[in-house]
């Protein structure tokens, strides 16, 4: 790789950015309203713990793995600091049990080695190595992606919550496996992941509409029209990301109007 396009991609190949990112998005969903989004309080307690764990791992990769006991300090702290909101906000309520599941998952994490980050990372970036299916990986991944998100007990309003997220850890998830793949390697689907699910995004879990949905999304991505190619260019998971989740929008948009005229028309 030249020097020019090392400098260019340097930024998404630092989990810095990442993992502040990460806390960012934590400290917003603290001023959001309590959302049925997230079916039953064992599932909300699992993210929870999910979620502070990837934030150590997370600052641990960008600033080194020696000070992980600080960032498990700090994950403790922005938790805390996080409850403390929702119990000064009339629409939130704070949580000791969100609160142990916080400081819990960040516990773990500071149990966790280095090699254990990698195995995670490649696995997300891979949708557990579906990616490493020989034949056509990227339609396979979406098609497990839709699977598992019908199987799930979560409905559409939850992937406007996570999607933002998933979007922008891919990002650094993919750089990450660039380096390890090489430059957009079929390995690496999680683009895949996003983009599918920005179609099938406000269509609710019918079968039927997730696989029009399948359909439409494979076209956009393969066929990449309106110049959506030209995202593929930008520098590093950016560019892998980006143009999966444009045509994830076209895709929503092919849906939306297909649905439309049935409901108008037929």
């Amino acid at each position: 790789m030249k020097v020019k396009e090392v400098k260019r991609t340097f930024f998404f190949r630092d989990f810095k950015p990442l993992a502040w990112v990460t806390a960012f998005i934590f400290l917003v969903m603290a001023f959001l309203p309590t959302s049925d989004s997230i079916p039953g309080k064992a599932t909300d307690k699992i993210l929870h713990g999910a979620g502070f764990y990837l934030l150590v791992l997370f600052f641990s990769e960008g600033y080194g793995w020696r000070k992980k006991w600080i960032f498990f300090l700090f994950a403790a702290g922005w938790g805390l600091l996080m409850e403390g909101i929702q119990a000064a906000i009339p629409w939130r309520d704070a949580s000791l049990s969100d609160l142990a599941m916080n400081a819990f998952g960040a516990f773990l994490a500071l149990l966790t080695p280095r090699s254990i980050f990698d195995i995670l990372v490649r696995l997300a970036a891979s949708l557990f190595y579906v990616g490493k299916i020989p034949l056509a990986p990227a339609t396979f991944a979406s098609a497990v992606t839709l699977i598992l998100y019908y199987i799930s007990p979560f409905e559409s309003s939850f992937l406007i919550l996570v999607l933002p997220f998933l979007y922008i850890a891919g990002i650094w998830i993919s750089s990450y496996c660039e380096d390890i793949w090489g430059p957009d390697a079929h390995a690496i689907v999680v683009d895949e992941v996003v983009g599918v699910l920005v179609t099938v995004l406000f269509h609710g879990k019918n079968p039927f509409v997730l696989g029009l949905g399948f359909l439409f999304f494979r076209f956009f991505d393969i066929r990449k029209p309106f110049y959506i190619r030209y995202a593929e260019k930008l520098p590093a998971g950016f560019g892998v990301m980006t143009d999966d989740l444009f045509a994830g929008i076209l895709g929503n948009i092919a849906l939306t109007l297909v649905l439309v005229v049935d409901k108008l028309f037929f």
